[in-house]
C-alpha cells in the first residue's frame, strides 16, 4: 500500500504546492493527471524518493521513505519502485543485458541471469540482449527501459509520461504493456500524463 498524507513542496520560498491525501491499495492501476505546471513531477518525484518534500509523508509498504538516511533510500527504490520515462536512458556502452542487470546492482541484489532472461522473454527481446542500445529501435529502447524498471520485481511501477511523444499504435502498445507488466510482476501501477488518448482506460484517477 502507498500513502501520501499532508503533503507540500515549495521551490525557492514560492507558494507552496499542496496535494491532497492519496491512498493506492496493493496492485491497483492509478492515473495522475493534470495541466503542464499542476505539480504532476514534483508528486512523481516525491513518491519515488527524488525529491524531499517540504512537509508531510509518504509510506510506501509501511515505510516512511523520507524518514530513511540517503543510502537507505536509494537502496529502498532500487528494491521496491520501478522507473520508466519518457525516453529510455540506458548506458550507451552497456548492452541489453547489463543495462538491466546494472538494476540489480544498484538495488544492493545479487545479479539473477534466469530472471533477466524471464523478463526479456515475456517483452519479445531476449533475443536482442547482447545488443547495444545505439542497434535497438525506439520501441525496443522502450521495452528495455521497463525491463529494467521491473526487474526487482516492485512494489510500485511508476511511468512518467511515457506516451506523449509517441504516435496512437506505439502508445496503445506501451500503455498494454505497463498494464500486463504491472500485473505478471504484481506490482501497483501508476502513469503520470496529460495524454488525453490513455485517461479513459483508468477508473481510479487522481487529478492536479
Amino acid at each position: 500500500m502507498i500513502t501520501i498524507k499532508n503533503l507540500s513542496h515549495s521551490y525557492d520560498r514560492q507558494k507552496p504546492i499542496n496535494f491532497k491525501d492519496w491512498e493506492i491499495k496493493h496492485g491497483e492501476h492509478w492515473l495522475l493527471s493534470g495541466d503542464s505546471g499542476s505539480g504532476k513531477t514534483t508528486l512523481m518525484h516525491i513518491i519515488t524518493g527524488l525529491l524531499r518534500p517540504t512537509k508531510g509523508n509518504v509510506n510506501i509498504d509501511n515505510t516512511n521513505i523520507y524518514q530513511l538516511k540517503d543510502k537507505k533510500r536509494d537502496q529502498f527504490r532500487g528494491q521496491n519502485i520501478g522507473l520508466v520515462f519518457q525516453r529510455p536512458h540506458l548506458i550507451k556502452s552497456l548492452n541489453v543485458e547489463e543495462n538491466i542487470a546494472i538494476a540489480q546492482t544498484f538495488a544492493g541484489l545479487p545479479h539473477d541471469h534466469d530472471r533477466i532472461k524471464r523478463v526479456l522473454d515475456s517483452l519479445h527481446i531476449f533475443e536482442k540482449r547482447k545488443s547495444m542500445p545505439s542497434e535497438l529501435s525506439q520501441g525496443q529502447l522502450q521495452r528495455v527501459s521497463l525491463a529494467r524498471a521491473i526487474i526487482n520485481k516492485p512494489t510500485l511501477l511508476v511511468a512518467d509520461e511515457p506516451t506523449s511523444s509517441l504516435d496512437d499504435k506505439n502508445a496503445a502498445i506501451v500503455l498494454e504493456l505497463l498494464m500486463n507488466q504491472s500485473d505478471l510482476n504484481g506490482s501497483t501501477l501508476l502513469i503520470a500524463t496529460h495524454d488525453r488518448r490513455i485517461t479513459e482506460t483508468f477508473s481510479n484517477r487522481y487529478f492536479l
